[in-house]
């Protein structure tokens, strides 16, 4: 299974990595998402390995 990480330091960062996501899935569903991001990339589906929004 294909996995991706992503990472967002900030608040724009975390809405363009779930936009991104959302994108990604809809093409790929079988993808696993991971990363550092703050609540939007969280409901997007992405298994945060940190949470920016607390930096």
């Amino acid at each position: 299974m294909p996995r991706i990480l992503i990472s967002a330091g900030e608040a724009s960062g975390d809405a363009y990595g779930a936009a991104l996501v959302e994108a990604l899935r809809e093409r790929r569903p079988d993808l696993t998402i991971e990363g550092l991001g703050g609540p939007k990339m969280r409901n997007a589906g992405v298994r945060l390995h940190a949470d920016s929004s607390k930096w």
